[in-house]
């Protein structure tokens, strides 16, 4: 796998081992996305952090689901 790969794995709290099924990857997108969305972090600090993880959230959940298609 690339690093890019594993970075998305990781950012979804996913392993490294792990196979790419659609299923899984939208369970563990959903989780992250219910802790890291910006309206969960209502402090200006933490908010700006939440935001960015979110982001990082979004598109590993966007790269991964169209390679386990």
């Amino acid at each position: 796998m690339s690093a890019t790969v594993l970075q998305h794995l990781a950012a979804l709290g996913l392993p490294s081992n792990a196979a790419l099924q659609r299923a899984q990857i939208k369970a563990a997108f959903h989780k992250a996305a219910m802790q890291w969305h910006p309206d969960k972090h209502p402090e200006p600090a933490a908010k700006a952090t939440a935001e960015a993880r979110f982001k990082l959230v979004k598109e590993a959940y966007e790269s991964l689901v169209v390679q386990a298609a």
